[in-house]
């Protein structure tokens, strides 16, 4: 009823940290679980879209400047473990910007270079809802937390993923 979805709304306490232009963040891989049998290495691969601007997520904004994340030596190739962070600055990113991180791996039979799949994120929620932002007017902050995603394979994808794809996609 609307009196109880008023209420909900009423209670919700927005999480998150207020950002300026000259902030930066760190995005964290771990590591992932139930990894198909017919997958060698697996790399993560960076990069993040907005509605207004497209690719705004690129090495340059990156520190180290380095969009791949490979996983340790000793980890196994089924529970891949990463471990590892990059640094992003907020710098011109607006406040629709998404997260999307591309697993690319290769067949080790065939030796086939392949998209096992794909994740997304809202960078930054809504100040007064705590939602995902869609319009880039709207002042919003920094999405912060711990996060499982879920990895999106129905994808029939021979290249890293682009805005175009993404869309027609999701």
């Amino acid at each position: 009823s609307d009196v109880y979805k008023r209420q909900v709304d009423n209670d919700v306490k927005v999480a998150g940290v207020d950002i300026l232009p000259n902030d930066s963040f760190a995005v964290y891989v771990d590591s992932m679980r139930f990894v198909p049998l017919n997958c060698g290495l697996i790399r993560v691969r960076l990069g993040g879209f907005s509605a207004t601007h497209g690719n705004v997520i690129n090495p340059t904004n990156m520190t180290p400047s380095q969009p791949f994340l490979y996983p340790h030596i000793d980890s196994t190739i089924f529970m891949p473990s990463y471990e590892q962070k990059r640094i992003m600055k907020v710098g011109s990113m607006d406040p629709t910007t998404i997260l999307v991180g591309t697993l690319e791996t290769f067949d080790p039979v065939s030796s086939k270079y392949g998209i096992l799949g794909c994740f997304a994120i809202n960078l930054f929620i809504d100040k007064d809802t705590g939602q995902p932002i869609t319009n880039s007017k709207v002042s919003g902050r920094l999405n912060e937390g711990n996060f499982q995603l879920p990895i999106y394979c129905e994808l029939s994808l021979s290249k890293p993923l682009a805005l175009k794809e993404l869309y027609s996609h999701c």
